[in-house]
This record gives structure tokens, C-alpha cells and sequence, in this order.
């Protein structure tokens, strides 16, 4: 599996936006209203990211062409 970097870097900060949501939910909601809005909104960035890199050609192929 070939993972580039652009993909793993915000994979390893959804995963830590995770963790902190499920840190704060134990922890009796502490900022989770505050944690929950960030998550989303960094979320649709995430997917508007990976749309993008899965949009873009590669550059085996246009070397091909």
C-alpha cells in the first residue's frame, strides 16, 4: 500500500482529534462542545484534501503521455 505523505499526515491528526474527543468524553464532557466543532470542520478539510490528491493526475502517468 502506497501511502504518501499528504495522506498520512492528516490521517495521524484525525486520529488525535479522535483521541482527544474520546479523552474529553471520559473526562465529563470537558470542552467537548468546543472539541466537536473543531473535529468537523477540520474534517471536511481533511476530505476536500484527499478528494484533491485523489483528483490529481500522477506523475507516471503524465510523463506517459
Amino acid at each position: 500500500m502506497n501511502l504518501s505523505k499528504s495522506k498520512i499526515l492528516p490521517m495521524t491528526g484525525m486520529a488525535m482529534l479522535v483521541l482527544f474527543i474520546v479523552m474529553s468524553w471520559l473526562n465529563g464532557s470537558i470542552f467537548l462542545d468546543r472539541i466537536l466543532l473543531c473535529s468537523f470542520i477540520l474534517f471536511a478539510i481533511f476530505i476536500v484534501n484527499m478528494r484533491n490528491v485523489a483528483q490529481r493526475p500522477q506523475k507516471n502517468e503524465t510523463a506517459e503521455r
